[in-house]
């Protein structure tokens, strides 16, 4: 019998998007996988609509939004208790090709040395976007890997697989855990990675696994929540995985070829309302400040994720 496989779709407000990653999952044609939609405190009536709609998927209901890692984490949870030998965590805004699963099991199955896996990643547009990320820890953030590097290859060594698709190996989800709840949104599956390395496995791309992803579907690309936890997040990953000597390159290219480019920038963009402009300067503070404060999980209550 083939391994058995829980795909875990985070969802939240958002039944359209869902609909259409719940149709393109149930269209694999992978054997042995269940599809458990986790809902992270919708407040629409988007869950009784899936229910009725998807009867073959099971639905966790977490009552409220516990952000993106916590919220995960409980579908990680119940499909490990529930004898899943791999586990996927996808976002809700994707659709895949009907042998995707087929082919991310082949190859994860390829070698016990693989710890994660994920697939390559376009946008709904077809582009190509990522297949993969690799970390440099001397500037504190990924690096995406292209296209390019992967040509002739069917599985492609990496440092971190973007959380809107990425499967882990039960036996090193109950050696290493699941994500990283102090990070609660962004940023957490880079710390993901880098933990599943250190702990002597490899973290691939089964580059003939193809997905498509509508990026920032969610967290609007500049909004005051986006910036906070960027910032503060790669600050906590970097105390966490990298060395002391990274430190003296990581600091001034955080500060000089990030922080105060960002600032600048919101500080001049004219196309910002004055309220939207203090909000973001206002998160770029307070992500060093709660960082230096030993702040984590939740943010404050003012961020926005679309202003």
């Amino acid at each position: 019998m083939k391994p058995r496989v829980a795909l875990i779709v985070l969802t939240m407000n958002n039944l359209s998007d869902t609909a259409v990653a719940l149709e393109s999952l149930s269209a694999l044609t992978y054997p042995n996988c269940e599809i458990i939609l986790v809902d992270n405190g919708s407040t629409d009536d988007s869950i009784p609509v899936l229910r009725e709609r998807f009867p073959h998927v099971t639905i966790i209901e977490n009552g409220r939004n516990l952000g993106f890692a916590a919220g995960n984490n409980a579908g990680l949870e119940f499909a490990r208790t529930g004898g899943a030998d791999y586990m996927m965590l996808l976002n809700n805004d994707i659709e895949v090709e009907p042998d995707f699963l087929d082919i991310l099991v082949e190859a994860v199955e390829s070698d016990p040395r693989i710890g994660m896996i994920g697939p390559a990643i376009y946008d709904f547009e077809d582009r190509p976007n990522n297949v993969g990320w690799r970390f440099n820890p001397r500037w504190g953030y990924s690096i995406r890997v292209r296209f390019e590097e992967a040509e002739g290859r069917e599985i492609l060594d990496v440092h971190t697989i973007s959380g809107c698709a990425v499967m882990i190996r039960r036996a090193v989800y109950e050696k290493i855990g699941g994500l990283d709840e102090r990070l609660f949104l962004l940023v957490e599956d880079v710390e993901w990675g880098l933990r599943c390395l250190e702990a002597g496995w490899r973290v691939v791309t089964a580059t003939r696994a193809k997905l498509w992803h509508l990026n920032c579907a969610t967290i609007r690309r500049f909004s005051s929540g986006r910036l906070y936890y960027e910032y503060r997040n790669s600050l906590m990953v970097m105390r966490r995985h990298a060395r002391f000597l990274n430190w003296l390159s990581f600091l001034p290219h955080l500060v000089f070829r990030r922080y105060l480019p960002d600032r600048r920038a919101i500080k001049r963009d004219r196309a910002l309302a004055g309220d939207v402009r203090a909000l973001r300067l206002r998160a770029l503070r307070q992500a060093f400040a709660d960082f230096l404060a030993g702040r984590t999980g939740r943010g404050p209550a003012w961020l926005s994720y679309s202003r």
